[in-house]
Parts: C-alpha cells; sequence; structure tokens
C-alpha cells in the first residue's frame, strides 16, 4: 500500500493521513501530503454504518511533493460527518 500511494514507510511523515484542524471559530481544514504526480478524492459520509461515501472535492495531480489544506465551508452547520483519502 505505501508503493501505490507513493509515501515511504520509513519516513513518519510520510503516509497517506487526512488531518482535521479545527478553529476556534469553528472552521475546518483537512489537510494531508501530496506527492507529485498524484491525485487525491476527498469522500464523505454522515452515516459510517451506512457505508455510503460520496465525492466531495479532488485535488491535484501535484507538481511537487508538498502539503495540502483544503477548507470545509459547511463544517460549522453540519452536525456530524466523517471524510477520507482516496489517492489515484
Amino acid at each position: 500500500a505505501e508503493f501505490l500511494a507513493g509515501t515511504d514507510p520509513m519516513k513518519p511523515d510520510a503516509p497517506l493521513r487526512l488531518r482535521a484542524i479545527f478553529s476556534p471559530t469553528g472552521q475546518v481544514t483537512l489537510r494531508f501530503r501530496m506527492m507529485t504526480g498524484r491525485s487525491y478524492r476527498i469522500e464523505y459520509s454522515d452515516d459510517l454504518g451506512a457505508g455510503d461515501w460520496q465525492e466531495w472535492t479532488v485535488v491535484g495531480p501535484a507538481v511537487s511533493d508538498r502539503d495540502a489544506a483544503v477548507a470545509v465551508p459547511e463544517a460549522a452547520s453540519t452536525r456530524a460527518r466523517f471524510f477520507r483519502l482516496v489517492e489515484f
């Protein structure tokens, strides 16, 4: 899986990981590491038990390795939402 994602298992800052950063004002930002030439799809679900994931946004392809940040504008008005990151 590490090879397919273009990450290095020997570097702790390299795994394919989606992090949610919460600001005091209620703004949510999703952060992840992009690898050169890779594209990423962020999907969401309002119910983990249903297994129903919807595409939220696509980012990439990346022109260089970099950290990405995507704001979630409706976070304050949504009761609960789950996100996952899919690399392709």
